[in-house]
């Protein structure tokens, strides 16, 4: 279980990250100005699409979760399987489009700072703000006896590498997703 008092302390952690993230940031003198910036001019066509967009994604989550403990109970498997495969899918498609994009423009710090940016809110943000909102989140067995050592090592692998200072390419790259593929089957089977 993670409990509600663990979720406050995981939201504490991704505060203090960001604090220091953002002054280490500053003291290495690392602002980059854009001339050319994506944000629209208008506000007011601003502030209504980041609030429809914000609609929509909330309704998409929503349907998502229902049709995913649909698939589990009317195919008989795991809400956790369905979890780990089809919404994290689901839900990791605009991460893949992003870092998809920054990689093709050479952009690797965008595309690394995408995955393990993502990594951290939903590890101490989605999963602190889901455990202090619901009062506690029940974590089943499995996650800890059998899922948590495919992050741990694939973590451990990607902090090597770039301890390493490798560059993480096609081959790298086709390996990880047939680790994946084959982290898909081993759920299914």
């Amino acid at each position: 279980e993670i409990a509600s008092q663990f979720g406050v302390l995981m939201l504490l952690g991704l505060a203090a990250y960001y604090t220091y993230s953002y002054r280490a940031s500053k003291a290495d003198g690392n602002d980059v100005e854009d001339s050319k910036s994506w944000l629209p001019d208008n506000v007011k066509l601003a502030i209504p699409t980041t609030v429809a967009g914000g609609y929509m994604i909330w309704t998409g989550a929503q349907m998502l979760v229902e049709g995913a403990t649909g698939l589990a109970t009317d195919y008989g498997i795991s809400e956790s399987v369905i979890g780990l495969s089809i919404v994290a899918l689901g839900t990791s498609l605009p991460e893949l489009a992003v870092t998809l994009v920054a990689g093709l423009r050479g952009q690797g710090g965008v595309a690394l700072g995408n995955v393990l940016g993502s990594n951290v809110i939903n590890i101490l943000g989605i999963l602190g703000v889901a455990s202090t909102y619901a009062g506690g989140l029940i974590v089943a067995p499995e996650f800890a006896v059998r899922d948590i050592w495919v992050v741990v090592l694939t973590s451990g692998f990607i902090v090597a590498m770039l301890l390493d200072e490798r560059h993480i390419g096609r081959r790298v790259g086709a390996t990880m997703v047939a680790g994946y593929l084959a982290y898909m089957v081993f759920l299914y089977l």
